[in-house]
């Protein structure tokens, strides 16, 4: 299992729930100093072998060297978890440096295309595989952090990509879903949110730990999951067996996404 922007935050407190699984995994982030620490740990803990690797995912070369590493290492992949992303430029539009803005897109949205190129070869060979890349961004939900487009078109680019990849590989049996980690107290997440906002989040019940999170990435990355596939979880709302229980009649309706008018869940009126 490879996971993106693995040396914090989301991807690291995921990939060390997954090492308690016993899943052999390699973890890739920018920085080589938080990749290699939080790898070292998780080894040391779980008793799993960890890879860690350095790689900017916006640099489709990088990523090629990467993969192929990561391939040479695990003999070859089941699971990639499109994780790295950046906060982007905070700010009105038209104040905001677009060189910040494409970077953003460049990372966010380029760098889990990348990534999918760099291991679906692979996955095809095989027969299987599963790629879930994370949303979030306010996609789906009815606030969106103010002053950020370039990261909230970024997320909703995400999804649009997901499904169109799922739709692709319908016959190939490699299952591609989104996944919203919903507020989870990480450094992006304090840049986006007042401490108001957090302090309403947490009267309201909400755990604003990552393990909702690594739980629903550990169930789509599983057999469990099954052929699930084009569809945007929520691991704050969504649970992992009443997911699995109904995977088929989930997968034939536009449930868990974002298109709505499909003349059977909803019909459009005029």
């Amino acid at each position: 299992m490879l996971i993106t922007g693995g040396g914090r935050g989301i991807g690291a407190h995921a990939a060390d729930f997954l090492a308690q699984l016993k899943c052999k995994l390699v973890l890739c982030a920018r920085t080589e100093q938080e990749v290699l620490t939080t790898a070292e740990k998780i080894s040391k803990d779980h008793g799993v072998p960890v890879l860690p690797l350095t790689c900017d995912v916006s640099d489709p070369g990088a990523v090629e060297t990467m993969a192929i590493a990561a391939v040479n290492w695990a003999g070859g992949l089941e699971v990639l978890v499109n994780n790295a992303g950046v906060p982007g430029p905070m700010g009105a539009l038209e104040k905001t440096p677009l060189d910040e803005s494409r970077k953003t897109l460049e990372i966010n949205l380029f760098g889990m295309v990348h990534c999918a190129r760099a291991v679906l070869p692979g996955m095809k060979q095989q027969g299987f595989g599963k790629i879930i890349n994370i949303c979030g961004g306010g996609v789906g939900w009815r606030e969106l952090p103010e002053n950020r487009s370039a990261y909230v078109a970024s997320k909703f680019a995400v999804y649009g990509f997901t499904e169109a990849l799922a739709c692709e590989l319908k016959n190939h049996n490699i299952q591609v879903n989104a996944l919203s980690p919903g507020p989870v107290a990480t450094r992006p997440f304090d840049e986006f949110i007042s401490a108001e906002k957090k302090q309403a989040i947490k009267d309201a019940g909400n755990d604003m730990s990552p393990d909702p999170a690594a739980r629903m990435l550990a169930f789509l990355a599983s057999d469990q999951s099954g052929e699930l596939s084009g569809k945007m979880l929520s691991a704050r709302w969504d649970d992992a067996d009443d997911l699995a229980a109904d995977i088929d009649a989930l997968n034939d309706s536009c449930r868990k996404t974002l298109r709505k008018i499909d003349d059977t869940n909803y019909t459009e009126v005029t």
